[in-house]
């Protein structure tokens, strides 16, 4: 059974999601992609206001088979962690 989660980015271009997801996975559509255990829809852009900053923000719905949710949603937080001041 797939488990469904849906995140809100922000700070990271919707184009560098779809480049991460289409080297993991078959694209199916646009913003759409999958992979033995899993499908993902990357949402398109807009922006989130932060004060006065100005932030991308992509939504991305993840459908994961159980067994591999937990690893799966660490594997991706791990390649988009940014740290900086």
């Amino acid at each position: 059974m797939k488990k469904e989660i849906t995140l809100e980015t922000r700070g990271n271009e919707r184009e560098e999601y779809l480049l991460y997801f289409s080297s993991i996975g078959k694209k199916t559509g646009d913003g759409l992609f999958c992979g033995p255990t899993w499908e993902v829809s990357v949402s398109e852009q807009d922006t989130a206001l932060l004060g006065l900053m100005h932030l991308p923000r992509v939504y991305i719905t993840f459908r994961i088979e159980e067994e591999h949710f937990e690893e799966f949603l660490f594997t991706f937080r791990k390649a988009f962690m940014r740290a900086g001041a």
